[in-house]
């Protein structure tokens, strides 16, 4: 048993996905605070995306490692990346804030979210990554 420390929650994000001949996926490309698995769930999209692009470019016999193939993971994952990355900072900056309006917007927000299925269904939808 050691000292106990503490470390900070920040987010960190890869300037760049791809570099030559590599892709970065999951948390080697992207930490997140720890909001409902998110972190978790983009990782896991970014290896659905990458397999997808690898298995076609074996059918096709084309280099794995090639330019092309990487650039389009990349692209493909980036709005999906850039989107949760904002929501989920976004969460955290509304919730880490004890400032009396933004207390009483987030209560009504998420009464709102609760009683409002079809808002409630898109934030859900777009959570699990649909």
């Amino acid at each position: 048993m050691g000292k106990r420390d503490t470390y900070p929650l920040v987010l960190v994000q890869a300037e760049q996905q791809t570099y030559h001949r590599m892709a970065l996926i999951g948390n080697a490309s992207h930490t997140i605070h720890p909001i409902a698995g998110q972190g978790f769930n983009l990782g896991l999209r970014d290896v659905q995306q990458l397999s997808s692009l690898i298995t076609q470019a074996l059918k096709e016999q084309r280099d794995l490692g090639s330019f092309t193939l990487l650039n389009q993971y990349g692209q493909k994952r980036q709005q999906d990346q850039n989107q949760i990355i904002n929501l989920t900072d976004s969460l955290v900056t509304l919730f880490a804030n004890n400032l009396p309006p933004l207390v009483a917007g987030r209560n009504l927000g998420l009464k709102a979210m609760n009683y409002v299925m079809p808002l409630k269904k898109t934030l859900v939808t777009k959570l699990m990554g649909y």
